[in-house]
């Protein structure tokens, strides 16, 4: 019998569990495909189809299918065609500027990216439960594409960011709720384009998914301060799109961060102490009964929580759209918007208003 390799890549069903309630009741999946579900509550899921069982009455299944690629013997890596056998080989070799190209996994460490690159995960999903999957040094300038990386390993990121990198259809995931930790450690500069990211937990537990800033600023220590040298003094993150989900803080902006977001879908609640945050526009849906938006002022250089909303749309099932989480005023100005329900009036801008239009509360310049 003659054998045929086929050079293919499988790329696996995902969907947002919304998607998959509007045809649970028709949607059979064929005998043995996987599909992964993107769950505001739960994070990343998984179900397997047997070709007879409609998608409402299927069980859900563990996540040992994100390890098919995590744990393949295959770390090769390509630079334009040239195979290296491992991604730090192919990073060091590889020119400034150019594409690294992973085949199915990262290997066993932590791949560290210290210069100008884009690294294509060529569609895989890459889970290491050993080691955070990739960090970008403070000299590094990263897109990373195509693919995702995932980790349950206990108090360490995803990704660790203390230079650039620009995430393109690229996928962070944590599933492990007793293994709470941030998804994304954005201590340099990250700007989201596209992707799904996701942790589970719930409003009560859980770990914000993406920080921005740090913990302890003046800590000295690079985990959860600014080190110079090694990490930036005022950490920066521009949300032009992608989905969010985490029950509890989908992104905590803090100590020295500046948020921007301009678009994308997010599931859970903004809990923001850093230095500003801008709102240009994104759909921002609670279903907890919550807050899309936590805001306390720690009344110092490096957590002034100023805000400016410009746009966006915020709908759910929320009590507020804003909440101070602190004791103390806040610096915020509403200029747009369209809201599921009234925005504190104390927050609507100098020369704006709300008006209730067709069941939402717009905000608009006053007289338009």
């Amino acid at each position: 019998m003659s054998e045929k390799i086929l050079n293919v890549v499988i790329k696996l069903r995902r969907e947002t569990e919304e998607f998959y309630d509007k045809v649970k009741d028709t949607f059979i999946p064929l005998n043995g495909e996987v599909c992964l579900v993107d769950s505001i509550n739960y994070g990343l899921r998984t179900k397997v189809g047997d070709g007879k069982t409609v998608w409402k009455d299927l069980p859900y299944k563990g996540l040992d299918v994100l390890k098919i690629y995590g744990e393949s013997s295959n770390t090769s890596a390509t630079v334009n065609g040239q195979v290296y056998d491992t991604p730090e080989a192919a990073i060091e070799a590889a020119p400034a500027g150019s594409e690294v190209v992973i085949q199915n996994s990262l290997g066993e460490k932590t791949v560290t990216v210290d210069k100008e690159l884009t690294i294509n995960l060529n569609s895989a999903e890459i889970k290491n439960d050993e080691v955070t999957p990739m960090v970008v040094g403070i000299n590094g300038k990263l897109t990373l594409k195509d693919g995702g990386l995932g980790s349950d390993k206990k108090d360490e990121g995803v990704l660790v960011v203390r230079g650039e990198v620009t995430l393109n259809n690229c996928n962070l995931t944590r599933t492990d709720i007793n293994n709470l930790y941030y998804t994304g450690v954005n201590h340099g500069k990250m700007t989201v384009n596209s992707g799904v990211f996701s942790s589970p937990g719930t409003s009560q537990k859980g770990s914000s998914m993406f920080e921005n800033g740090y913990q302890n600023y003046n800590s000295g220590n690079e985990k959860n301060g600014y080190v110079p040298g090694v990490n930036q003094q005022f950490p920066e993150l521009i949300v032009n799109g992608g989905s969010f989900f985490n029950p509890f803080y989908i992104i905590k902006n803090d100590d020295g961060g500046k948020l921007t977001i301009n678009d994308g879908k997010l599931y859970g609640t903004i809990l923001h102490n850093g230095i500003e945050m801008t709102i240009n526009g994104g759909h921002f849906t609670t279903t907890d009964g919550t807050y899309p938006l936590s805001i306390r002022n720690l009344s110092d250089d490096l957590n002034p929580a100023h805000t400016v909303i410009n746009g966006g749309t915020f709908d759910g099932n929320c009590r507020t759209i804003i909440w101070n989480s602190g004791d103390k005023p806040l610096d915020i100005k509403v200029k747009g918007g369209k809201f599921i329900i009234a925005v504190d009036e104390q927050y609507i801008a100098e020369g704006y208003e709300q008006k209730l239009i067709d069941g939402w509360y717009i905000v608009t310049k006053k007289g338009e």
